[in-house]
Order: structure tokens, then C-alpha cells, then sequence
């Protein structure tokens, strides 16, 4: 695709816009610089909890009238089975809910303290909801990390977000009243796992 340019009015005497002069085809151009903001920023972290059959290891909803949308960022599931066990292959699914009840409650913490605490939401692990659809399963497996370094499986998957993402993706978004909880499908108790998600809001 070859360069080209547009031509804007004349300089004026309002507010400066930083750009940086090239040389492109000939052509004397200004490039403009971005800054890309970030909305704020909030962590949940379920932490080491055992493995069951039906069990959400991690639930968030957006409580209904709450004013605010949450998108999920990123959604990390962590092996932390750190003793020996007689694991199997598991699948756990990413589901919609509704409603969002019980468990153990967890706090949303900010990644700059300015932007103040998170509100208007409910968060939780071994709660129980309204489901809705599956949007779609994970599968692993619920055997021990290796001690020793040697099975990296546990290493890759706690560092790769389970979400499909990119520049022209929208995020799994929480419009009021809505929410999602990562669901235990398999039947087995062996073995731990934690869920990390990252979530912003917008008003």
C-alpha cells in the first residue's frame, strides 16, 4: 500500500498537539502521537481451592442496576496441586450467569489505588448461580505440578489467558445483571486449582 498524506488548515493559535516531523515520499508530514488510556483496573484471585464435580472455582456477576460495565480482560486457571495426587483429564467451562449466590466471598483489588475500590459486584468461589450459556470448555488436567520442572504444562497454562483476544475482539463483556463463573465439569476431588481474571470498568 503505498504512503499518502492529507492536507489540514493552516497553524493556528489554539492548543498544541505534539506530532513529530518526517520526510516520507518527498512529502514534509506530522505524525501525531496517541496516548492509549487505560480504564481502571481490578484483580481477582481465587485462591488454591480443591477440586469438585459442578464446583465454580471462580464466579463474578455485575450486580444488576449497578451503573457500570465490566469486560473481562484476561482469565488465567493455575494447576496448584503441589502434593502428589492421582489426577485425570478435567474440563471446566466459561458459562453466563445471572444470579449469584454462597461460596466464599473475594474482593476485586485495584492495580492503582486512586482509581478507588470496585462496587456493585459480587465475587465469589463455590457459589451457585442462574446459568446460562456455555460460551465454551477448557480441558486439562488435575495431576500434580512437577517438582522438578519437569512437566511445563502447569508452567504454560498458568501464564496464557484462556480468552480469545486481539485488536478487533470485544472482550467478554458484564453489562448489569450479568456475570460468568468458571464451572468444574468433571467428577474428581483430586488436586487444587486457582483463577486469576483481570477485569476493568466503564460507566
Amino acid at each position: 500500500m503505498p504512503e499518502s498524506f492529507i492536507q489540514l488548515p493552516v497553524d493556528s493559535t489554539g492548543k498544541k498537539m505534539r506530532t513529530r516531523q518526517r520526510t516520507i515520499s518527498a512529502q514534509t508530514v506530522e505524525e501525531q502521537f496517541i496516548a492509549l488510556g487505560a480504564e481502571p483496573t481490578y484483580t481477582l484471585w481465587t485462591p488454591s481451592t480443591a477440586c469438585a464435580l459442578n464446583r465454580y472455582h471462580q464466579a463474578v456477576l455485575n450486580n444488576a442496576g449497578s451503573g457500570q460495565v465490566l469486560r473481562v480482560r484476561k482469565l488465567f486457571l493455575a494447576n496448584a496441586a503441589l502434593a502428589a495426587v492421582t489426577g485425570v483429564g478435567i474440563e471446566f467451562r466459561l458459562i453466563r450467569i445471572s444470579t449469584l449466590s454462597g461460596g466464599t466471598a473475594l474482593t476485586a483489588n485495584p492495580s492503582d489505588t486512586t482509581d478507588g475500590a470496585l462496587t456493585n459486584y459480587t465475587a465469589s468461589h463455590g457459589g451457585s448461580g442462574t446459568e446460562g450459556v456455555t460460551l465454551f470448555s477448557w480441558y486439562t488436567n488435575n495431576d500434580e505440578i512437577g517438582l522438578t520442572g519437569g512437566f511445563p504444562q502447569a508452567t504454560i497454562q498458568a501464564l496464557t489467558s484462556i480468552l480469545p483476544e486481539g485488536p478487533e475482539i470485544r472482550e467478554l463483556t458484564l453489562n448489569p445483571g450479568e456475570g460468568f463463573a468458571i464451572k468444574q465439569i468433571t467428577s474428581s476431588s483430586a488436586g487444587f486449582y486457582g483463577v486469576l481474571s483481570v477485569l476493568t470498568r466503564s460507566t
